[in-house]
């Protein structure tokens, strides 16, 4: 906590930083017990790849069309933490039909995960701006790669607890696997509740007085927006080619290799390992270097993830492979909002963190959807057309790596080589 104490003074701020991260830690636990279950979930419903596919595709296009209206949202409601608050009640409400779905008619349920999921992500998504352009107002800018990375670390832990759980309970009921399901997804229910009981707690700054009318056509011409342009369009290339393969490892790993759920659970946990044991020093890395200079260390590293899938699918050589793409994304996810925030003033915050929300949302639903095609019509690499798709994404992630990180860095760095300080920019 010596971290959060010096950020701030204010003991108001200090409790919201504290509250933050117990609201963190609550959605955490949503996540570890949905994210890497509901693409199984689907599979147990005997989806398809196609409907594998738009259980990722639809959900981020519905979002990223719906956070162009996020700002008037905020503005309407009359305030930033008002409608997170909605939101994130309804986001959690909405796990309850989702636990429901096994007792469905057996034609229609997988249609209704796809809704039902939609909506979820929904939700969660539209709160993403408000609570982007209400959190950077109360970290300052020299401490948010080491409180992020320092939350990040607690969420992360959280996220594998919990996804260990889940892996345990799956394998508990496998006798009665949807039994086994509806316990995962209750207990996201009772987490996201108490996420949004901690946020209740967490101080709102006022935003700054200067409103400014903010128009996607001057984001997109004017030449002050040219540098975030050029992040963006990076960031939602990466995404964009790692969602071409994304979607489908649990088709690999539950399909193909026929891997039982505690197995999955570990090959999935593997990456939530290292995501948490790098993130201190992608944070402290950060506020050293910057955030362009992480952004480029960790472009290297993420294209090689799906070829190595490619190349051996033994257990004990995907747990260091894991393990990697745990590191990677660790610092490119933790630096990736953060270059966001220093870039944007205050005042424009939201609606450039909608932009960005919006262009990485298109860019993973058209990843999905064009992955979804590919994933059955490619052709195969060791019997499989999967792994030709996981080799294309590895190739496709380098070449965006490699043509569109032609942004700058925004803020002034003050970097620490042998003992002695040196400036840059």
């Amino acid at each position: 906590m010596k971290i959060i104490d010096s950020c701030s003074q204010d003991n108001k701020i200090r409790r919201s930083l504290r509250y933050s991260i117990c609201d963190g830690a609550a959605w955490a636990a949503m996540i570890g017990l949905t994210q890497d279950y509901v693409p199984a979930f689907a599979l147990a419903l005997r989806a398809t790849i196609g409907q594998v596919a738009l259980l990722s595709s639809i959900p981020n296009l519905a979002s990223a069309i719906a956070q162009i209206g996020t700002p008037q949202l905020v503005h309407g409601i009359g305030g930033r933490k008002r409608l997170v608050l909605i939101v994130i009640f309804l986001q959690a409400t909405l796990w309850a039909p989702v636990l429901l779905i096994p007792y469905f008619t057996p034609d229609y349920r997988v249609r209704w995960l796809i809704i039902l999921f939609t909506l979820s992500m929904l939700c969660g998504n539209l709160a993403n701006p408000a609570w982007g352009s209400w959190i950077s107002q109360l970290v300052p800018q020299d401490f948010r790669g080491r409180y992020f990375g320092f939350r990040t670390q607690i969420l992360v832990l959280t996220t594998l607890s919990f996804t260990i759980l889940g892996g345990v309970v799956l394998k508990s009921f496998s006798a009665n696997i949807f039994l086994g399901f509806t316990l995962l997804f209750g207990g996201a229910m009772a987490a996201r509740f108490i996420s949004w009981h901690f946020m209740h707690k967490i101080y709102e700054p006022p935003l700054p007085n200067t409103q400014v009318k903010f128009k996607l056509s001057h984001f997109l011409k004017e030449a002050r927006f040219a540098n975030l342009r050029k992040y963006m369009v990076f960031v939602a290339g990466i995404n964009l080619t790692t969602n071409l393969a994304a979607p489908f490892f649990a088709v690999y790993m539950l399909r193909e290799l026929g891997f039982d759920y505690i197995t999955f659970m570990v090959v999935n946990g593997c990456a939530t390992l290292g995501n948490f044991l790098s993130l201190s020093f992608w944070g402290n890395y950060a506020d050293r270097a910057g955030n362009r200079r992480v952004l480029m260390l960790t472009s290297l590293f993420i294209p090689l993830v799906p070829l190595l899938w490619a190349i051996n699918h033994n257990l004990y050589f995907l747990i260091p492979v894991q393990l990697l793409s745990g590191f990677a994304w660790a610092g490119f996810n933790l630096v990736s909002i953060n270059f966001l925030y220093d870039a944007t003033p205050a005042k424009e915050r939201i609606a450039c963190i909608s932009c960005f929300n919006v262009a990485n949302g298109l860019a993973l639903s058209l990843g999905a959807s064009i992955g979804g095609y590919l994933a059955t019509h490619l052709p195969p690499f060791h019997n499989s057309s999967i792994l030709s798709l996981f080799i294309l994404s590895g190739l496709l992630r380098a070449l965006v790596a490699a043509v569109m990180l032609r942004f700058r860095e925004v803020r002034h760095i003050k970097e620490i080589k042998l003992g002695k300080s040196t400036s840059s920019k």
